[in-house]
């Protein structure tokens, strides 16, 4: 989990990371990352915090990672523009299993997957 405080300490926005060799995510593999879930506080949305705390973090990231993946709700334009202006390119459409969570490619799906790649 990375964070981004103000002068006062106060989390302005926050980004979590996990690792791509998991059932949820199978078009990921073991030396890819997930980007997400992450969080901006509702008086600091549209400020820009969001990208440069990504970009501060992708640049501690160790040589191997050369993709990242994040999965974004389709109807939350907020977050694709975000991600768009971080670097990030559409790559398909994800359905999610209610059951057990897990995401497959599906171009009717609900959620948008989005790639970074280094």
């Amino acid at each position: 989990m990375y964070i981004m405080t103000d002068d006062k300490e106060e989390i302005l926005t926050s980004i979590a990371f996990s690792s791509g060799a998991q059932y949820r995510f199978p078009f990921a593999n073991k030396e890819d990352l997930i980007y997400g879930p992450s969080y901006t506080m509702p008086e600091h949305r549209g400020s820009g915090y969001a990208v440069k705390l990504w970009e501060k973090v992708i640049s501690c990231f160790e040589k191997d990672t050369k993709i990242v993946y994040a999965t974004i709700r389709d109807d939350n334009s907020a977050s694709i523009r975000c991600m768009e202006k971080s670097g990030f390119e559409t790559v398909g459409k994800l359905k999610g299993n209610k059951i057990t969570r897990a995401f497959s490619m599906d171009e009717n799906g609900d959620h948008v997957l989005v790639k970074y790649e280094r």
